[in-house]
């Protein structure tokens, strides 16, 4: 790859570049968080004062709520959820969850020692009367999706809430929001929704900072918030956060969520000709290019390609080779012997996993961006 060409990048949902905004709130912020937020003098109670701030104001642009919700700072989604499912509650009874989540979910809730059952997923979307029969008085946990960072699938979690609650009233709703946040409006009130998770680097903030959004008392009676004080302070399995890049974060979401509805309108459109540019394209072999979700029931942001008898991450080299960035649908297994679950999951054969992309869209995707990358694919699969 040669440094003197526009990188054309298109692999937005595994992280957004940090954006000039960002950075300037950055460097117009770090002189004021100097001190350590734990300590007792000025410094300390300014930053400490800050955080709480941005606590409310996050908590509220994404919930629609200002009280009644635990907020816990952290690094990355996956140490939240890894902390979240320390929880004692869940350590017992059943969790359920889907083939489709991501790793960092599911080892998580392998690790609680929980009995874990899987709902089917046709097509990628939830199957309700299967969740509905699996439910019963020991269920402590489902945890699920909002967007399937792989294909892009939005599940209907009004729907999903509603029978959990009817069945399985004890059991709480872990909702993965990571590609959701700043993107497409989270039904927290609706769906009655108890744990969320958000990651910076997702939506043009410095990596480093996510945060977890819960309800504050767990049926056993635990408060959530002296949970999570005494696995900092007392037993030391979470860090300090680092009040600088959290508070990047927290600007960052507040300005995606000033501007969603604009974003989402140009997203959208910009995924319609995306999927039309890509619909136009002769694949050599006489089969068919196909999209894994259709576009009304997928997030804009992200469009997932089956490509038959074509391997994913050989095609990603190859339009890397011309500052061309996508992903392999399944881009950690897919030169290995398992290429994920996520495909068959949904219906598919197993083989298929190994012959995907995944394009994924910011707001500074542009239609030049796309007919390029689109232009270059056709030739590459020629040339294959």
């Amino acid at each position: 790859m040669t440094n003197n060409r526009q990188l054309i990048y298109l692999d937005n949902a595994a992280a957004v570049p940090i954006e000039a905004t960002s950075l300037a709130f950055m460097t117009a912020t770090a002189p004021l968080v100097a001190g350590n937020q734990e300590g007792i003098h000025c410094a300390a109670y300014r930053t400490r004062n800050l955080l709480n701030q941005a606590a409310d104001s996050i908590i509220k642009a994404v919930t629609g709520k200002s009280n009644d919700i635990s907020l816990l700072w952290g690094d990355s989604g996956t140490t939240l959820l890894s902390t979240v499912l320390h929880l004692p509650y869940f350590s017992s009874g059943n969790i359920i969850t889907t083939d489709l989540e991501h790793p960092a979910l599911t080892a998580a809730i392998a690790h609680t020692g929980a009995e874990i059952c899987l709902v089917k997923t046709p097509r990628g979307k939830i199957d309700i009367e299967h969740l509905d029969s699996l439910l019963n008085e020991h269920t402590r946990l489902v945890a699920i999706h909002h967007i399937q960072s792989e294909t892009g699938i939005i599940q209907d979690l009004p729907t999903i809430s509603k029978t959990v609650k009817n069945k399985a009233p004890q059991a709480k709703l872990l909702v993965d929001t990571v590609q959701s946040a700043g993107k497409i409006p989270i039904p927290w009130q609706e769906a009655e929704l108890d744990f969320c998770f958000i990651s910076g680097h997702k939506f043009g903030s410095p990596g480093g900072a996510a945060m977890l959004y819960s309800n504050k008392v767990l049926p056993d009676g635990t408060k959530l918030s002296t949970f999570f004080k005494d696995l900092r302070e007392r037993h030391y399995l979470l860090g300090r956060p680092e009040p600088l890049t959290q508070l990047t974060m927290t600007n960052s979401l507040q300005c995606c969520y000033a501007n969603m509805e604009q974003h989402l309108t140009t997203i959208t459109n910009l995924n319609r000709q995306l999927r039309q540019e890509l619909t136009s394209i002769t694949l050599p072999n006489r089969n068919k290019l196909t999209f894994t979700v259709a576009a009304e029931n997928s997030s804009p942001y992200i469009i997932h390609l089956l490509l038959p008898e074509f391997q994913g991450a050989v095609l990603v080299r190859m339009l890397s080779e011309h500052n061309i960035a996508v992903s392999a649908g399944t881009a950690c297994a897919a030169e290995t012997d398992n290429p994920g679950k996520t495909l068959p999951a949904m219906g598919y054969k197993k083989h298929d996993g190994y012959s995907t992309l995944r394009i994924s869209l910011w707001h500074n995707t542009s239609e030049t961006m796309i007919k390029k990358f689109t232009t270059t694919l056709q030739q590459l699969l020629s040339d294959y």
